[in-house]
Formats: structure tokens, sequence, C-alpha cells
């Protein structure tokens, strides 16, 4: 008898579950792949994108006036503004054309409250290559069409001669359309390493003027710096010789703040924190000192506030004879809470002879210290414009605020910008060192203490229209408008 065959013992194979399963062992592999391989590249592009960003030329959101003369491609610096007879005028710092290194003041101007801007044109040179800092230059009205321009000129005789540091001005008698060439109006002899900073022009808008300035010596310890004055009465033409201030009897203090009106009265302001021989009973706090002749002749300290930690920040003149003193006090404000940083305001009446304290906060959001970007200005007819960056958890956001009837109530502020995340991101490759050009740092005067746009200068022309210079994050030179007495720019 024949035996069946024996078959072999197994279990019955579900063929559509092992699909299934080596179905999902390639899928695992394939996201395993895409993981490994796409997070990476994902990583890659992300950074290309941010460093394709961070260096090319960004659009600028605001009326540029910089661009225009392609002979001056790269903004470097600056934005002062003056108005008069109608005109506004604009000075500020930009390179020429490579290969030349050079930085030239240029000077731009419109007729139709800021809408349209005139073709850049130079009006002088400011730095030579491999000579020094630039400087902002300045610019004011001083009547009866005449605009005057200063500016530090640090120039290079030759491939080895002595440099020159220079006080230049130049001035137009035609609402700014020609302007004469820059004459110095202080020198030091070849060699010297005396550098000017921080010009200012005060005018009575009546063809008198004066020009300060600060002198350091950069050579010779302890670094001795000193202020000079010197004075106009044909409209910036001719100059009287720079003296210093401390000949006149003004103390040679940081932190001095200075202003004029149009009857030809200057105030300045300023701190005392140390003793003073020519002032021996004089103890530490906020003072002023008034001329009624732009700058000739000066009165005796008068002090107006007792706290010593008050800082200048602005003089202005509203109306009506009385004069406006602000002051900072840095000790409001803690650097771990951003607290909200009140501005003193003290009056002078009787043009400067008589003063009142009263303290006021017109400001909401904290911004910088006076030395940094805070802009206060007037129209000399009871309005006033605050504008600056903030700090903190604001840091970098600009925004503006103000007042209109002389600084007795005052207008919450409002956001102007804040700082795109390109600009953060281009500031960080240049504390990488990633980005090192010459060309690109000066194109971008921001880039290295603050984020987002400077804020330089801001003017009215008492009819409610104001305009304000911007040093853009994008590097260029900007202006913003206000049509309704400084309420909203655009």
């Amino acid at each position: 008898m024949r035996l069946p065959p024996l078959m072999p013992f197994c279990f019955p194979i579900d063929i559509s579950a092992q699909n299934r399963g080596l179905t999902l062992m390639r899928i695992s592999r394939r996201k395993l792949v895409i993981i490994m391989v796409g997070i990476p590249a994902a990583i890659i592009l992300f950074l290309a994108l941010v460093l394709y960003a961070s260096m090319r030329p960004q659009a600028c959101p605001y009326l540029v006036i910089s661009d225009g003369n392609p002979e001056y491609p790269i903004y470097a610096r600056g934005g002062s503004l003056a108005y008069g007879d109608g005109c506004w005028v604009a000075v500020w710092a930009s390179l020429r054309l490579p290969p030349s290194e050079d930085v030239d003041v240029l000077m731009s101007r419109s007729t139709d409250a800021g809408t349209t801007w005139s073709v850049p044109q130079s009006i002088g040179i400011t730095l030579s290559p491999n000579t020094g800092n630039v400087e902002d230059p300045t610019v004011a009205y001083g009547g009866d069409r005449t605009f005057v321009a200063a500016w530090p000129s640090t120039e290079f005789s030759g491939s080895s001669g002595p440099i020159h540091h220079k006080m230049v001005v130049s001035y137009s008698e035609d609402n700014g359309t020609t302007w004469s060439k820059p004459t110095a109006v202080f020198t030091r002899p070849q060699g010297s390493y005396c550098e000017y900073y921080g010009p200012s022009i005060m005018t009575d808008s009546k063809k008198s003027l004066t020009l300060r300035f600060k002198e350091l010596d950069s050579r010779r310890p302890p670094y001795p710096s000193y202020r000079y004055l010197c004075q106009s009465t044909d409209g910036g033409k001719t100059w009287s010789d720079p003296t210093r201030a401390d000949e006149f009897g003004l103390p040679d203090y940081e932190g001095w703040a200075w202003g004029s009106n149009t009857s030809g009265t200057i105030m300045a302001l300023w701190q005392k924190t140390a003793y003073d021989s020519r002032y021996p009973n004089e103890t530490n706090g906020v003072y002023v000192m008034r001329s009624p002749d732009m700058g000739s002749t000066w009165s005796p300290p008068m002090k107006v506030g007792p706290p010593s930690n008050l800082q200048p920040v602005a003089v202005l003149f509203s109306n009506d004879g009385h004069w406006n003193l602000f002051l900072d006090d840095p000790s409001t404000v803690s650097a771990q809470m951003a607290s909200i940083k009140p501005l003193n305001l003290i009056t002078l009446d009787d043009d400067g002879l008589t003063c009142s304290l009263r303290r006021t906060s017109p400001l909401n959001y904290p911004l910088a210290p006076p030395n940094r970007l805070r802009l206060i200005r007037s129209d000399r007819k009871g309005t006033f414009i605050v504008a600056g960056n903030a700090e903190f958890e604001y840091y970098g956001y600009s925004f503006h605020g103000g007042s209109e009837d002389g600084g007795k109530t005052w207008r919450s502020e409002q956001l102007i910008r804040n700082p795109p995340l390109w600009q953060k991101a281009r500031k960080n490759w240049y504390a990488a060192g990633v980005l090192t050009h010459y060309h690109l740092r000066v194109s971008l005067p921001n880039c290295s203490d603050v984020d987002g746009d400077l804020l330089n200068d801001c003017v009215g022309d008492g009819q409610g229209n104001w305009l304000m210079t911007v040093s853009a994050a994008e590097g260029k030179l900007a202006v913003l408008r206000s049509i309704d007495n400084g309420k909203s720019w655009h």
C-alpha cells in the first residue's frame, strides 16, 4: 500500500499583508531620505535667501532724495534741513563714483513742500580718502533767499602731503539754486591733529548767523576739546574769527543745547556737574546764558533747574516771548524696565529773563537718550514736533508726537515704522564680518548702532507743513511729509 506523499507543514500566508509591509518599508525609507536630505537643503536655501536679502538693494518706502545723481551713487550720512521763502533745502554727504572715494556734500531743494526735489548737486568736499571720519553737514536759512551750509572738511594734499582739517561754509543767495565756493572759517596748521565736529548754525533769518562747532585734539593727551563761535552779519559771505566759547564766559562742559529766535536772541543751556573757578558760588544744576545780539555778548549764568542729573536736550523758541528748555532725566528709566521716560520742560518768559518750572511727560514710549536721535523742533509759532527711536522692547522703532499749544498739552506718540527684518539680518552679517566692503558700510550709516531708521532733522514752515529727513534702513536719505502740523506723516 503506497502511502500518500508527505505534505510540508505550513501556515497560510496572507500575500496582501506582506505587500503592505514591503510598501510601508519603502515609504519609511523615502521619508528618511527626505528628512536627511530635505531638511539640510531647506536650511541651506533659507540661509542663502537671508544672505541674498541682506546684501541686495532694498526698496525704500519713503520718498528718496539721495538718488538721482549718477556721479554720487552711495549715500554716506547726514540730512540737515532748512526752510525759508517757500523753499526747502537739504544737505548730506555721499560718495563719489568709484574709483574715487572722496565724500562730497550734496544739496537738493524743493519748492512744493517736499513733493518733488531737484537733482542732488555737490557744493564741496568733506573727506578725502583715508583721512578721518565723515561728519554731518548742516544748513540754515539766513533770510532774504539766503541759505548757508557748513561742514568739517578733511583734505589730503597729494600722496604724501599733510592733512588739512578745516571748518568750511558755503552760501546761496538764490534759494539754493547756486552756491559759493566753500570758504574755510577756521584752518589748523598743516600737520595738526585737531579735528572738528558737530557744526550748527543759529540764525535770526535776517542775515545774522552764528556758527558753533567743537574742536578735538586727537593726539595730545588728555585729548582736550573746545567749543568755538564765529559770526556773520551778511548772510554767510564773511565771518568773524572763531572765538572759544569760554572766552565769553560759557563753561566748557558737555551736554550743551542752543537755540535762537528771529529777534537775534540766543539761549545756551548746559548742565553743571563740576566746580568752575569763574563761578565759585554756583552749585551743580541746570543753567542758561542769554545773548541778545547773536552771540556777541552774554549775560551771567542763570540757574533754572536744581536737579544736577537733568541733561539738556533742546532749546526752542515758541512764540510771545516764550522759550522752552527740554531736559532729560535719565534716572527715571531703568535698564530692566521699559518705563516711560519723561521730559522736563522749563519755560522762560520775557524773552528768557524769567523762568518757571513745570514737569511734563509728552512721550508715551521710551525714546532713546538725548545723544541718540531724539528730535524736538519748533516752528517758532507754538508747534513742537517730537520724534526719535525707541529703546527696550520697542528698540529700533521710530515714533513721532507733538504739541500745538506751546507745550501745554501733547499728542500721544504714533508709530512711524518698525525695523524691517532684513535690516536686522544685514546687521548680523556685518557683526559676523561677512560684509566688509567700505562702500557698503558707508551706504548703511545706521547698521552699527541702531536697528531701523535714523531720524535726522525736522523743519516746519509755520503753516502746517513739516518735512523730516530720514536715514532709511535701506541706506538712502529720504523725506517724510506732514501737511497737518505733524499729526500724520507719509
